[in-house]
């Protein structure tokens, strides 16, 4: 006996557990007779640690089973609110019935397909279940606030760069053309100096053309 409570679900396949967790779901829509069934193969899934699947099986079966109950409750309040009107009784029981047939149809549809899916192996979850169960916790996004990088205006780095450059030849420029013009005016006074006469008598200094001193008039040719 304790082996077999060593063996995952107790030995039992976990497919088949599906199939039966559904079907006594299915069965406590129908009559309250199976609640202690129920109950009592919830408390051994959930004891031993079964399978996930098993237990997600369980809670959707259980859950759905709980809506259906609600669901039968409401067309029993209306089928006795139905019973004590007597005009035109015959059309609306036509109508509850065809309504109440089609929600017993539906029943059988989804507890149906839960349980052909679990034959197949496929396990389906639903959401909202699992939300209402608290499983599933809506997580809100958390706003992202960006941080404002200062960035140097771009125009200052290309104005800075050509000047540099330009410095240069500039430079080079102004030398050459300062060296002739310097020569080009110092050579013509050197020679004025070197031809200058001076005046024997004042030593004023005339130009080497002059024939007399333009101080004292002295003949100097």
């Amino acid at each position: 006996m304790e082996k077999a409570f060593e063996k995952r679900n107790l030995g039992i396949p976990a497919t088949l557990l599906c199939v039966m967790a559904y079907i006594v779901g299915y069965a406590f829509t129908r009559s309250f007779a199976v609640l202690f069934a129920a109950l009592l193969f919830a408390v051994v899934v959930f004891t031993f640690q079964f399978e996930d699947k098993v237990k997600t099986a369980i809670k959707q079966a259980y859950v759905i089973a709980f809506f259906v109950f609600l669901g039968d409750l409401f067309f029993e309040i209306l089928n006795n609110i139905l019973l004590m009107i007597t005009i035109s009784s015959e059309i609306l029981d036509k109508v509850y019935n065809i309504i109440n047939g089609i929600y017993n149809i539906t029943v059988i549809v989804i507890f149906g397909l839960f349980v052909i899916l679990a034959i197949l192996n496929k396990e389906a979850k639903l959401n909202f279940i699992s939300k209402m169960l608290g499983e599933i916790v809506p997580v809100k996004p958390q706003p992202v606030y960006q941080q404002a990088v200062y960035q140097q205006p771009m125009y200052q780095q290309p104005m800075q760069q050509p000047i540099q450059p330009m410095q240069q030849p500039i430079q080079q420029m102004q030398q050459p053309v300062q060296q002739p013009v310097i020569q080009s005016i110092q050579q013509p006074i050197q020679q004025s100096q070197q031809n200058v006469v001076v005046c024997p008598v004042c030593g004023m200094k005339n130009q080497p053309e002059a024939a007399f001193c333009a101080k004292c008039g002295t003949k100097l040719k």
